[in-house]
Parts: structure tokens; C-alpha cells; sequence
């Protein structure tokens, strides 16, 4: 209950968490992250009550700040927050799609920090390819 009355309360807050969508589709996202935190408290625990050693972790791993992890969260949030920085009036034309557009420009987003392409930069992926 929680959840949705979380979510409920800012239905008519255009720029509650993830902007441009509907109330449906935040509802769909407050729950799935509800879901995936829950499905990872288990390990997050145990590494909290017995942090894994530093000969058990690979030091880049935890260089978040070089090893693209931050860039991208950051992109991620820009995705979530700014849509139209990356789509501009494209968003528009999806429609009911929207959901699918934004999960399918994050997957890009990491495949394309992997490879070295910056967020600001042209990714790799089109996004007509959603659709097809």
C-alpha cells in the first residue's frame, strides 16, 4: 500500500519520478523496482554483515567513479528526468511505447558506456529499432 500511495500521491506531478509517463506506467515502475530491491536485499545483506574481502573484489569493481558505473547512473537519471534532451519531439510518436523506448535507450545507454561512447554522444543503437 506503501507503493501506491507513494505513487497515487504525485499522480498529477508531471515530473514525479519518471517524467512523461502516466500514472499506469509509474504505478508498473514504483512496483518492478519494489520487486527488483527485494529480489537483491538477500545479498545486499550478507555483503553488509561480512563485507567481502579485498582479495574476493576486484578493485575496479569498486572504482565506480572509472569503471562507468556512475556514468551510467548518470545517464539513466538523464533518461528518466530529461527525455526530450535525448529524444527531443520523438517521444511524442511512441506514444503507448514509451516504457519500452526508455528501458530500450538504457540498454543501449550500458551497452554503449561498455564500449566507450560517452551519453552525450550518438548512440550506437537507433531508436527506430524499439518497433521493428
Amino acid at each position: 500500500m506503501k507503493t501506491l500511495d507513494e505513487v497515487l500521491s504525485h499522480m498529477d506531478d508531471p515530473n514525479y519520478m519518471i517524467k512523461e509517463l502516466n500514472t499506469i506506467e509509474r504505478l508498473v515502475h514504483a512496483f518492478h523496482m519494489k520487486t527488483m530491491w527485494s529480489s537483491i536485499r538477500h545479498k545486499y545483506e550478507m555483503n553488509k554483515n561480512s563485507p567481502p574481502t579485498s582479495s574476493d573484489v576486484c578493485l575496479c569493481a569498486l572504482d565506480v567513479e572509472n569503471n562507468g558505473v556512475l556514468t551510467m547512473l548518470r545517464y539513466i537519471a538523464l533518461i528518466f528526468r530529461e527525455p526530450e534532451l535525448i529524444y527531443g519531439n520523438q517521444l511524442e510518436d511512441y506514444g503507448r511505447n514509451k516504457m519500452s523506448v526508455l528501458g530500450h535507450a538504457m540498454l543501449c545507454g550500458y551497452h554503449n558506456v561498455r564500449c566507450g561512447v560517452e551519453p552525450n554522444q550518438q548512440p550506437k543503437t537507433r531508436i527506430q529499432d524499439v518497433n521493428e
